[in-house]
């Protein structure tokens, strides 16, 4: 088998791809993640206890206290939205 010597374009080109690599899968993983995090959303709720908050509508409610007052007893579970947490701290 013959060898074929590689010039420095070909490993600054692979560098750099490298480098691109993760950066240009991010984004596709950030689509799909739910505001929710690893605690499920409205639509795949972890229990039938679970309850959902988030201001801009995401969830079944968009107050903790609406959350609540729908509860109406003890055994729930509030759930909210962790990217305002985020933002709020920026």
């Amino acid at each position: 088998m013959t060898e074929v010597p590689l010039g420095r374009g070909a490993f600054v080109a692979a560098g750099i791809g490298a480098e691109l690599a993760p950066a240009l899968a991010a984004p596709a993983r950030a689509a799909t993640r739910s505001p929710f995090g690893c605690h499920g959303s409205p639509s795949a709720r972890l229990t039938a206890r679970t309850l959902y908050v988030d201001p801009g509508g995401r969830g079944g409610h968009t107050t903790v206290q609406a959350a609540v007052d729908a509860a109406g007893g003890s055994g729930y579970t509030l759930v909210d939205d962790e990217n305002d947490r985020r933002r709020a701290a920026r």
